[in-house]
């Protein structure tokens, strides 16, 4: 399995580069992006490729619709020449409430727009000319990764994807997930969260869980995981729009078979535990309570170089 790490979060974005330069050092074998309403997913993976020789970058994920497929094949084309070929590009559905409201765009989201996007940029970046657009410079494949919560669009990433990305799910679901991907060659990348040697960070995780878990579709993707309760009673906080309730609503379950925490040896347990459900390329997300820049940045790079450590073979 290759263990990589998630762009970290609660920094500057050069101070966050500079703990991805800093992992290739470590031994890490990937750092896979996203972008929700800070920064974009691409910008920090091109200052990164500067700087590194090793690593696999990829986004975990950017939104299949608020960028045109000749958009994402250009900047996709970009990232693989500053990367010499180091580049997978990502791609999920995201949500209305991004797509429709935050970007102001039209475009139904689902599982049809996905696979046309990716037949769109297959073509491009194969050099093919698509609605009058041809990419300048020659073709430029890329792996293109499909980021799924629903059965429906696993069984699409096994039909037209390099790659499968998962996000907030148990190992026990992971199984489920990949007998739906119909293909053992694919490569599954999930992004978990990690809390070494700090239990009070736990707390955390369970906050990021909520907010997901009130999200119409990330509430769906608990249910199809056996948290119906949680589900439920995240679904009634959010309708009263108390956030102590959502929050509260997360069991330990959830964050104790959706993150990995304790000590080293805890962590390295769940980590082959992933391993063993099938994922392919786990992405750590380290998670600290340290707020203070300089102190989070060599909290984060401690945390990584202990856990680089592990054997992940």
């Amino acid at each position: 399995m290759r263990l990589g790490i998630a762009l970290p979060d609660g920094l500057p974005l050069r101070d966050a580069v500079e703990i991805c330069v800093e992992a290739e050092r470590l031994g890490y074998s990937d750092v896979w992006s996203y972008e929700v309403a800070g920064h974009d997913a691409f910008t920090p993976l091109a200052a990164i490729a500067a700087r590194t020789e090793r690593l696999r970058l990829g986004t975990a994920v950017v939104p299949a619709s608020t960028r045109p497929p000749a958009l994402l094949a250009m900047t996709s084309a970009a990232l693989q020449s500053l990367s010499n070929g180091r580049f997978c590009l990502g791609l999920g559905t995201s949500t209305t409430t991004i797509v429709n409201r935050w970007m102001g765009l039209q475009t139904r989201i689902g599982l049809d727009h996905m696979r046309a996007t990716i037949e769109s940029i297959r073509a491009i970046a194969a050099g093919e000319k698509v609605d009058g657009f041809r990419l300048e410079g020659g073709a430029s494949p890329m792996p293109i990764y499909v980021g799924a919560l629903g059965l429906r669009m696993v069984e699409l990433a096994g039909e037209v994807a390099d790659g499968l990305i998962l996000t907030t799910v148990t190992p026990a679901h992971v199984g489920v997930m990949l007998d739906r991907l119909g293909r053992t060659d694919l490569d599954v990348v999930l992004t978990v969260p990690l809390v070494l040697d700090e239990p009070e960070a736990r707390e955390l995780i369970r906050e990021s869980l909520a907010a997901y878990g009130v999200i119409d579709v990330y509430n769906r993707h608990l249910v199809r995981q056996g948290f119906e309760e949680e589900a439920r009673n995240l679904r009634e906080a959010w309708e009263r729009r108390s956030w102590q309730d959502a929050v509260g609503a997360v069991s330990d379950a959830m964050v104790g078979s959706m993150a990995i925490s304790g000590d080293l040896a805890e962590c390295g347990d769940q980590i082959a535990t992933f391993q063993q459900a099938g994922i392919k390329t786990l992405l750590l997300a380290p998670v600290t309570r340290v707020s203070d820049p300089r102190a989070r940045q060599a909290r984060i790079v401690e945390d990584l170089a202990r856990l680089a450590s592990l054997s992940t073979e």
